[in-house]
């Protein structure tokens, strides 16, 4: 660009060093436009696409701190496919919505607990999956990254719930295989067996009736797998 007046720079390439940032690249109006790198005052680095002074098209920015982001960028945010990396090793990718991870997107954290599936403003919701780092994995229905409607969660030790949930607490009709052979088929609130059940005992005995805080409690029908019954 030719000339001191940055106001006056288009359609050109030049360098400006201002009191808190310094800029090299293309200019349009005089304002940043094209392709280009941004300096900002706290050290943190932009390469990429510009508009009318601001980040947009596709572009990478990385902090001091060690966080990064890459991808397709409106207004300074990214909006389109892109991929963040914060600083404490959680990584945010897939498609965002002026900043935040929205639609589906795959989040990881630093122990290798990873969701995959739609999200809404960096939270699972929709449909989605959550590997958590134990072995657990808990599949079908999210609300604020939280089981909300029919999901599926098992454990790592081979028990598995398929059922009801309300805010990642078993709420609902369900089924419970247990790993020790035993099925439960009914009612669960507050996490826990209430109301009408029956299970399946490892041996064959069977109850079917009411329960209570996950014990047994008021009308009820016991039989033995010897045909007696209680």
């Amino acid at each position: 660009c030719k000339g001191a007046d940055y106001t006056k720079w288009t359609d050109c390439y030049g360098e400006y060093v201002f009191p808190r940032i310094e800029y090299k690249g293309e200019w349009k109006n005089g304002a940043f436009d094209g392709q280009g790198i941004l300096k900002e005052a706290w050290g943190g680095i932009y390469v990429g696409g510009f508009k009318n002074n601001l980040a947009e098209g596709y572009g990478r920015q990385e902090e001091e701190d060690g966080s990064w982001w890459e991808g397709e960028i409106k207004n300074d945010k990214l909006h389109g496919k892109g991929i963040y990396h914060n600083y404490d090793g959680t990584i945010f990718e897939g498609n965002f919505f002026e900043g935040f991870l929205h639609g589906q997107g795959i989040y990881t954290k630093v122990d290798g607990t990873r969701a995959t599936g739609n999200f809404e403003k960096d939270y699972l919701n929709g449909q989605g999956e959550w590997r958590y780092a134990n072995g657990d994995v808990a599949k079908g229905n999210f609300k604020q990254d939280n089981l909300d409607g029919y999901g599926v969660y098992t454990w790592a030790i081979g028990d598995v719930y398929e059922g009801n949930w309300v805010d990642g607490i078993k709420s609902g009709k369900a089924k419970v295989t247990y790993h020790t052979g035993e099925v439960y088929e009914g009612n669960f609130s507050e996490d826990y067996r209430n109301g009408k059940g029956k299970l399946i005992y490892e041996n064959g005995d069977v109850y079917d009736g009411f329960w209570k805080n996950g014990l047994r409690h008021g009308k009820g029908k016991y039989l033995y797998k010897n045909g007696n019954e209680f």
